[in-house]
């Protein structure tokens, strides 16, 4: 079983499946950690995103679409995200509160 297909599952409703796929990108959500951490700086807790990782396994699965090609790729995006967010580079934005200027 590939890992597109364990995802198909687990949004068919196989929840318990995703420590199976957690075990399968662990390595890569790792790697991932750690080039990150590496790059952020002392701020950055290697601990703390590899646990983001899995966090954002069980968003890529819920959003995960087939025909958008490989998981793992899918899934590497979310990570990216994710450790964005953690390490303060990226924030959730907002744009209610904005005002536009008037000329």
């Amino acid at each position: 079983m590939t890992n597109e297909d364990l995802a198909v599952r687990i949004q068919a409703g196989e929840r318990e499946r995703l420590p199976e796929l957690w075990d399968r990108v662990e390595r890569f959500a790792a790697q991932q950690a750690r080039r990150t951490a590496q790059a952020a700086g002392p701020g950055a807790d290697w601990e703390d995103l590899y646990q983001c990782g899995y966090l954002a396994l069980a968003e890529a699965v819920e959003d995960y679409n087939r025909d958008r090609g490989s998981f793992l790729t899918w899934f590497g995006f979310f990570l990216q995200t994710a450790f964005a967010e953690e390490t303060g580079y990226r924030t959730p934005v907002s744009y209610t509160h904005l005002t536009l200027p008037t000329n």
